[in-house]
């Protein structure tokens, strides 16, 4: 093939599809105009002879005629030479070098004769003939994943090569001030300066590419959104890192349809993420570990999210993906320009207060029925109307007569203080041409409005992966703590100091002279406008004054977690990938609730680790603490290629996960109160302390596979198959498999004239089973044990259930059918989904005679109205 090829954008844009094509066609071009060779073999075009006649004729027409006649080709781009310009050329027996000399006649435009070709460039063109060399690489994604079809083009021209199947590369004579350019469907043009080089690797970042965007689907594949039959959603990370929150799941509100963020109102908390009702899985670059939560990362460490809904979608993941997952992607410097790059962000939002505070009425005074009561909570007594009262005066520390004025009509408004949130990250990313590193650190604070509300996060994270040809190695280490002297109590019953403020106390009290200043008797007694009565009693109206509140009932929490990950893929060929991976993290969270002397509440149902319900302390005093420690493991071995056959691509993986995890959670509490005032420790329990403690494990082993094939770019079929082994299940039934199936046409392929408003619209549909084993020790029967049964000895009882052994995991069937639409270069989306999702053989308990010493029995509902034809 002698012609000049004209490979346009959208050539470029079908290129997975077209590899065999592209590349016979592009070996036409491996020589490039900026990488020569010195060796000039002029002898031949100015020996060469032609016999030209051409008439009325265009400049392209004499190239081809030269070519058609020679040996030799014409080398060009179409912004320079105007090959549509009209020429004559009578030339009988001429060479071929003074053919070319009249078709640049009086043209800005030069030539060189290099070996077999004939180079026509502009004058001031700065590709000029230099030192020749080769050069080869390889281009990954940010994965780590070889891409085939990547375009490798002088810029300035057409003319290069594309990868192959492994993402591999190679270049002849290449000059040093080569600018090399690389595209590829789905993502950002890059471009590299040779500059001496003799080897370059390129990682290339996802960009949203309208009809043919790329998106991370289940076990970290990356696939055309248009060939999904089952709905997805990418996030990329910089929309996350616009105006980084408290937490990364909080920065996720309103930017995934389908996906529900539950922010809670209370200070510290951590939001809540649903997906059509139901709680997703976290996979963090590819590993779903058990253990981490949104509040453990960084917003400036994601690279890109995307959102799989519904069971389909996360099929793969098994039991634990039954809801859907959210895949991350973190940062490892593989996205960085070459060398060493220095990154450094910093924001700060701060509150702007409630949008409306309750006013608090101003005129009835403590009491009820119009009748001043100084014991009373109530604020539906006498007048406050400057009159002389006997009034508690929270600065001497005495009650006496004074005017009875509405001192404390803000005392909500006071009470609150300038809250915040600053996130700070710095990072350090060095990309070469085999290693990418990145090391981050961020430190994020929240300061609560109320007093003593302060909330800090510390991120440490190193990623790093290395590319040798076929081999590719990727390892992630991140480190989260979070910590609070104190988050506050939630729930009804431990109170809140909005309720003293603006329900359970009337306004003759300034709230602001109880700061600093809430101890009568320190350690011992409250200075609260309901404690001491005028005969000398304590008497307390079940409720703190708020600074006591917030510095002598904290709730104090602490918790670490670390992950480390490790992958290895090896390309054996344009056939097969195989990749093995491992995820592990650790975890401890430590919970500390602390009430001293003097309190009017217990700690209710504000839980520590391991308790959720504690309900201690009151005037006596009270300490609980709770401990959780853990940690997970994923092993995965995946095997995964592709083939194409003309119109027919066809993709598979097999692979097999071992996962693992287990937890200990120990807490203890003082029973009776603490002995001396102010010493928080369960030696301080004035009676024998209670102590709990208990331990959970899991292992599930699981294979499975995938089979996805597709048509024309038009039809796309995808199945896949999975096989569970989970210990909490009896061994009759501990083995289980479910699968699921989806597809997806392309109508858009079969609109003609469209293309220019268009972009996609596509019918997909799905159906899956999933299986969810039972929880750990739920159909377990163990016995129970006792201290101090009968005097000093321990006893036992036995279980008061039993569980049959034909026992099957809960099961679901989900069906899913949706309509995507693109328009106007993706300005215009629309994505709609029906699903309905059918739940059974649930695990519940039945009643047994009391005669045979158990009060219930586990079984499956629906299998027992199945086998009873109930």
């Amino acid at each position: 093939m002698k012609k000049k090829l004209n490979a346009g954008r959208e050539l470029i844009r079908y290129s997975p599809w077209l590899k065999r094509l592209l590349i016979m066609k592009m070996i036409a071009i491996l020589i490039l105009v900026a990488g020569l060779t010195t060796s000039y073999a002029k002898s031949d075009a100015q020996t060469t002879r032609v016999n030209l006649k051409l008439k009325s004729a265009t400049v392209k027409d004499v190239i081809e005629e030269i070519e058609r006649q020679t040996d030799l080709s014409f080398m060009y781009d179409n912004n320079v030479l105007k090959v549509d310009r009209p020429i004559s050329i009578d030339a009988e027996n001429q060479t071929v070098k003074s053919v070319v000399e009249k078709l640049i006649s009086g043209e800005d435009l030069k030539y060189e004769l290099v070996n077999r070709y004939i180079v026509i460039t502009s004058k001031d063109s700065p590709l000029e003939v230099q030192q020749q060399k080769s050069l080869s690489g390889k281009v990954t994604d940010s994965s780590g994943g070889p891409l085939p079809g990547v375009s490798v083009v002088f810029k300035g021209t057409t003319n290069g090569t594309i990868t192959d199947f492994n993402g591999n590369y190679s270049l002849s004579s290449v000059p040093d001030n080569a600018i090399l350019q690389f595209s590829f469907i789905g993502m950002k043009m890059q471009e590299v300066a040779v500059g001496g080089k003799t080897s370059i690797n390129i990682v290339m970042e996802v960009e949203t590419f309208g009809v043919d965007e790329v998106v991370v689907t289940a076990l970290g594949i990356r696939r055309s959104e248009k060939a999904l039959g089952y709905s997805i959603q990418k996030v990329s990370g910089e929309s996350l890192q616009k105006v980084s929150g408290v937490d990364l799941a909080t920065s996720l509100t309103g930017k995934v349809a389908g996906l529900l963020v539950k922010n809670s109102p209370d200070f510290g908390a951590v939001p809540e993420l649903t997906i059509r009702g139901e709680n997703p899985l976290l996979v963090i670059d590819g590993v779903a570990y058990a253990n981490k939560n949104m509040s453990d990362i960084s917003s400036e460490d994601i690279e890109s999210m995307s959102v799989l809904k519904g069971a389909t979608a996360s099929a793969l993941y098994g039991f634990r993906g039954a809801s859907g997952a959210i895949l991350i992607t973190t940062k490892n410097g593989s996205n960085k320009k070459a060398g060493i790059s220095v990154d450094v962000a910093s924001n700060t939002m701060f509150t702007s207060g409630f949008l409306a505070i309750p006013e608090k009425q101003s005129i009835y005074g403590r009491g009820i029925n119009g009748v001043y009561d100084i014991n009373r909570d109530a604020s539906w007594g006498g007048k406050i109307d400057g009159s002389i009262k006997t009034q508690w005066d929270p600065i001497q520390k005495v009650f006496r007569d004074f005017e009875y004025l509405p001192v404390g009509k803000d005392n909500f408004a006071n009470f609150l203080e300038q809250g915040y949130v600053t996130n700070n990250n710095v990072n350090v990313a060095y990309k070469g041409d085999v290693v990418s590193l990145r090391s981050s650190v961020n430190w994020t604070q929240n300061k609560g409005q109320y007093p003593n509300s302060t909330l800090n996060k510390y991120t440490y994270s190193f990623g790093g992966d290395v590319n040798l040809d076929k081999f590719h190695l990727s390892s992630n280490m991140s480190y989260a703590k979070k910590a609070s002297p104190n988050v506050g109590s939630n729930g009804y019953t431990s109170y809140d100091p909005m309720y003293v403020l603006l329900i359970w106390s009337s306004a003759d009290f300034n709230v602001l002279d109880y700061k600093n200043n809430y101890w009568y008797v320190p350690g011992e007694l409250q200075n609260n406008q309901f404690g001491v009565q005028p005969n000398g009693t304590y008497k307390g109206a079940n409720q703190n004054s708020p600074y006591f509140d917030r510095y002598e009932k904290t709730n104090e929490i602490s918790r670490d977690i670390m992950n480390v990950d490790l992958s290895m893929s090896y390309d054996f060929g344009t056939w097969l990938k195989a990749t093995a991976r491992s995820g592990i993290d650790f975890y401890k969270e430590v919970g500390q609730l602390r009430s001293s002397r003097g309190s009017y509440l217990s700690t209710g149902n504000t839980g520590v680790p391991g308790n959720p319900y504690t309900w201690n302390s009151g005037k006596t005093g009270g300490y609980n603490i709770g401990q959780s420690t853990g940690f997970s493991i994923n092993n995965d071995l995946l095997f995964t290629g592709d083939k194409s056959f003309d119109k027919i691509n066809l993709e598979y993986l097999a692979g097999g996960t071992i996962f693992y995890k287990k937890d200990d959670n120990i807490n203890a509490n003082t029973v009776g109160g603490i002995s001396v005032p102010g010493f928080f420790s369960i030696k301080a329990s004035i009676n024998p302390p209670g102590v709990n403690q208990s331990t959970y494990a899991q292992q599930v082993n699981s294979l499975f596979g995938r089979v996805a094939i597709s048509w024309n770019k038009l039809v796309y079929l995808e199945a896949t198959g999975r096989n569970d082994w989970s210990s909490t299940l009896p061994k009759e039934t501990q083995s289980y498999f479910y699968p699921s199936v989806a597809g997806s046409f392309v109508v858009s392929e079969l609109l003609p004239g469209t293309e220019n408003w268009l972009d996609l619209l596509k019918f997909r549909s799905s159906w899956t089973m999933a299986k969810t084993p039972a929880g750990i020790y739920a159909i377990n029967s163990s016995y129970s044990l006792s201290s101090g049964t009968w005097n000093d000895l321990n006893g036992a009882g036995v279980p008061s259930s039993l569980y049959s052994p034909g026992i099957l995991p809960e099961s679901a069937n989900t069906f899913e059918a949706g309509v995507q639409g693109m328009a106007f270069k993706n300005r215009l989306m629309v994505d709609v989904s029906y699903y309905s999702k059918r739940m059974y053989d649930f695990l519940k308990y039945a009643p047994v005679t009391p005669a045979s010493g158990y009060t219930s029995n586990y079984i499956n509902i629906d299998e027992e109205i199945t086998r009873n034809g109930w």
